[in-house]
């Protein structure tokens, strides 16, 4: 039945009640001037205060200027899209923020839970058919207060709202809980990248393992690596669930049916919003023709492989230009400098430390995702 769900807790049953959003809201509509509450920015990560939201404070920000008051619990969101997706953000800051004057603020009735309100706004499959027909030419979707109470929604008695609204809380807390995790993860790599390797003009590094000695010898990328070229293929040659992996220019690894390339090796995508991003690839595999694909090391290859993740992004920066997308030329990877301590053992002992560290930080981000799955499944099962 379709105003049933097909996952429940147990305990509740019958038929959820069709209702206007409207009838289950309070407009908050009180209006301050900056000074007396903090600035914050409603986008879809979430609720942020602007100086943390912009790393330090956003220019231009006018406190005189009027703004909207939203008291701790009340809801807001930014009434303008570009593709049609809003994003409702409830303030748990435990204080008062200003946000937008064109930003609608609301609470809740007593008769409905904030936590389910909140999950079908942001997840539900109806909400996203609602807002995008609010799409009436332009560029930009405007979802007005006005029009927000006219979505009509089907709610359970206030108590089963309470238990999937708990329910989800609880869920996300643990997402946030292991994406807080992969980050730390993620910035303590990037310091040991800092202090485990040689910094410009330095040639021994300011961390060390025990029983090495010396100062460490700088190569190009090319006297280490004795091969580096690129794939052949453009992104239409993917195959799902096919044989062999297939490195294109993006984060994630995809298959195809065939293979040009075998392991050990190194692929570094070539351009876009990635341009950089490496994959260590083993065994037989194939590459998109704007992905690098390096072979036959002189040198540790998993050493090698955090030394370039180490210095690569600072060359990319150096030589981009303004507009345009990034890229790397061959000489870019060729002519790369990178430090090599001469001593065999002391490159596999930190190529080993960043591999274990880079299994942490791959089974934490997979841990992440398959909760978002998880709570996308739910969200899908437990409402109507």
């Amino acid at each position: 039945m379709m105003n049933i769900p097909e996952i429940r807790f147990k305990g509740f049953n019958g038929a959820w009640v069709q209702r206007a959003l409207g009838a289950m809201l309070h407009e908050y509509d009180e209006l301050y001037t900056g000074g007396k509450f903090p600035i914050a920015t409603s986008s879809r990560k979430g609720l942020f205060l602007q100086n943390e939201y912009f790393d330090g404070g956003r220019t231009g920000i006018d406190e005189t200027l009027t703004f909207h008051l939203v008291p701790e619990n009340y809801i807001t969101y930014r009434h303008m899209s570009d593709d049609s997706t809003f994003h409702f953000n409830q303030n748990t800051m435990k204080t008062s923020v200003l946000v937008s004057k064109e930003y609608p603020v609301f609470t809740t009735t007593n008769e409905v839970d904030d936590g389910f309100i909140l999950c079908n706004l942001n997840y539900s499959s109806n909400f996203a058919k609602f807002s995008h027909m609010q799409k009436k030419g332009g560029t930009r979707v405007r979802l007005y207060y006005s029009v927000l109470q006219n979505y009509q929604l089907r709610v359970p008695a206030i108590s089963e709202q309470t238990a999937i609204g708990n329910f989800f809380r609880t869920l996300d807390n643990c997402i946030a809980i292991n994406q807080r995790k992969h980050d730390s993860l993620k910035k303590l790599k990037a310091a040991y990248l800092q202090q485990m390797f040689p910094q410009a003009c330095e040639r021994v590094p300011r961390v060390r393992f025990g029983g090495f000695a010396g100062a460490w010898v700088e190569k190009r990328l090319g006297e280490v690596v004795e091969k580096i070229t690129t794939g052949k293929l453009d992104a239409n040659a993917m195959v799902e669930n096919s044989k062999y992996d297939f490195y294109t220019s993006g984060i994630k690894k995809y298959r195809i049916d065939h293979y040009a390339f075998e392991g050990p090796s190194i692929t570094i995508a070539g351009n876009g919003a990635t341009v950089g991003y490496m994959h260590l690839a083993n065994g037989k595999f194939n590459a998109y023709q704007r992905t690098y694909v390096l072979s036959k090391f002189n040198v540790d290859r998993q050493f090698i492989y955090s030394e370039i993740s180490n210095k690569l992004p600072r060359k990319i920066a150096e030589e981009a230009r303004a507009g345009n997308i990034p890229y790397i030329v061959m000489d870019i990877l060729a002519e790369l400098n990178v430090g090599i301590p001469s001593n065999i053992h002391e490159q596999t002992a930190i190529g080993n430390f960043f591999r274990n560290l880079d299994i942490q930080i791959t089974a934490q981000a997979n841990k992440t995702e398959q909760l978002k799955q998880l709570k996308a499944a739910y969200l899908q099962k437990m409402f109507v």
